[in-house]
C-alpha cells in the first residue's frame, strides 16, 4: 500500500472512526476484523450499561427513592471501556505498522524532513 492519502485514511479511520477498519482496509484482513470484534463487544457493553442504568432512572422517576452507587452495574462499564480501549492501542500499533511499511519517517533510514 504506497497511495498516501489511502494510507492516512486507513490510520484516521482506525483512530477515530471505527478501531480495526483502517486495518481491514489497509490489507490486514484477520488484525482488522478481531480489532473491530473487540471495539464492538467493548461497545456493546457500555451500551447494555448504559440501558440498565436508564432503566434504574425511569423506575425511580417519581418516587423518593434515590439511587445507590453499588446498585449500578459499573463493571459493565469497566469491561466495556477497558476493551474498547485494548482494540484502539491495538489499532493504533497496526496504524504505525502501516505507516512504517509505507515509508515512514525513519523507515529505511530515510526521512520525510528536508535536510537542516
Amino acid at each position: 500500500m504506497r497511495d498516501r492519502p489511502r494510507i492516512q485514511a486507513a490510520i484516521l479511520l482506525n483512530q477515530l472512526a471505527m478501531p480495526g477498519l483502517g486495518s481491514w482496509w489497509a490489507g490486514y484482513r484477520w488484525t482488522g476484523l478481531a480489532q473491530m470484534l473487540l471495539a464492538g463487544l467493548g461497545f456493546t457493553l457500555v451500551v447494555i450499561w448504559f440501558g440498565d442504568l436508564l432503566e434504574m432512572f425511569v423506575k425511580q422517576f417519581g418516587t423518593a427513592e434515590t439511587i445507590d452507587r453499588e446498585t449500578i452495574g459499573w463493571s459493565w462499564l469497566r469491561w466495556g471501556c477497558g476493551l474498547f480501549l485494548v482494540a484502539w492501542f491495538w489499532a493504533g500499533y497496526t496504524s504505525y505498522a502501516i505507516w512504517r511499511q509505507a515509508g515512514g519517517p525513519v523507515a529505511n533510514g530515510r526521512s520525510d524532513r528536508p535536510p537542516a
